[in-house]
């Protein structure tokens, strides 16, 4: 019907604009908030050093990458009458680039080693308390209920924190996980994994960030999975974006499938619960970015509270 086909549209319409938006935000914000958290949790000027370091240096690496990608972008496309895509794909770019730069920072080896020195010399070899941690009495099968570390310094040579409400710099939970990585049921950070996964990268079953990747992906600066909505949306069946690649149907400005934005590729979406999500996330992503952006002001306000706590007992 009319309707359904404009409801469609609307949805697949806005997709490569909302992955536009939401990948970049997804990404940007959230590591904004994580620097600053890892500053107030940093406990001497040499540790606050090193996190500004750890964060510029995967900035200037991303620099350094996305400046050649849009000047072939750029010149690739400077035949073309209309590039108001290109803002779309420019953000796409930057974060495919940025995240896996961040990753390869945060977890290399070179910084496990540097990590192992600086805890065998300052601290013969014991792992300090981080600025603030608390983990419930209360047990459930082995697993508190709560349990939520922040500021640790050494917390890639650590294990995770494991509870059925985990959050810290990594986490593993048995129903919800918040940090950095974060791997439950229901995970939000910036790498997280899940049934319902929200972050900057994010991967399991409904999936949602700025790089999104599972069954069902929703608007990601790339998205893939069995149906795809984002900026760059990949999918085995469907998909819809700016650039939408797909087996079967694909909607978008550069679309490449079976069958590709015509009537029965608009049908296809029409007829799945996964087009009126798209449209439930399209009417209501600045609500839904809050929903997932409050963890990391959570924290940020707790990392900010140890930090002027300890200045006062140094007074």
């Amino acid at each position: 019907t009319l309707a359904k086909s404009s409801a469609s549209a609307k949805a697949t319409g806005a997709a490569g604009l909302l992955g536009m938006l939401m990948g970049p935000l997804a990404v940007i914000l959230p590591n904004y908030l994580a620097y600053r958290v890892a500053l107030d949790g940093a406990q001497s000027d040499a540790e606050r050093a090193r996190v500004r370091s750890l964060f510029g240096k995967a900035g200037l690496i991303t620099l350094g990458l996305f400046l050649p990608f849009a000047a072939v972008a750029l010149w690739m496309s400077r035949n073309q009458s209309d590039r108001s895509f290109m803002s779309g794909l420019f953000a796409t770019g930057l974060v495919l680039i940025y995240l896996p730069t961040l990753w390869i920072c945060g977890t290399s080896g070179k910084r496990r080693q540097n990590l192992a020195r600086i805890l065998a010399k300052e601290h013969a070899g014991v792992l300090p308390k981080p600025a603030w941690e608390f983990c419930s009495q209360t047990k459930w099968l082995g697993l508190p209920l709560v349990h939520i570390r922040i500021g640790d310094r050494f917390s890639l040579l650590k294990g995770p924190v494991k509870a059925w409400i985990a959050m810290g710099d990594r986490a593993i939970g048995g129903l919800f996980a918040f940090g950095s990585w974060a791997m439950a049921p229901l995970s939000i950070g910036g790498f997280s994994l899940g049934v319902l996964s929200i972050g900057g990268l994010s991967a399991g079953i409904f999936v949602v960030g700025g790089i999104a990747l599972g069954v069902w992906a929703f608007f990601g600066g790339l998205a893939a999975g069995w149906q795809a909505v984002g900026g760059l949306a990949i999918a085995l069946n469907a998909a819809a974006g700016t650039i939408a690649l797909a087996h079967d149907f694909a909607i978008g400005r550069f679309a490449f499938a079976e069958q590709i934005n015509n009537q029965l590729a608009r049908q296809s979406f029409e007829s799945h619960w996964f087009c009126r999500c798209a449209l439930f996330i399209n009417e209501h992503w600045l609500w839904l970015n809050l929903f997932w952006i409050l963890p990391f002001l959570v924290l940020w306000w707790m990392a900010q509270k140890q930090r002027k706590n300890r200045s006062r007992m140094l007074v």
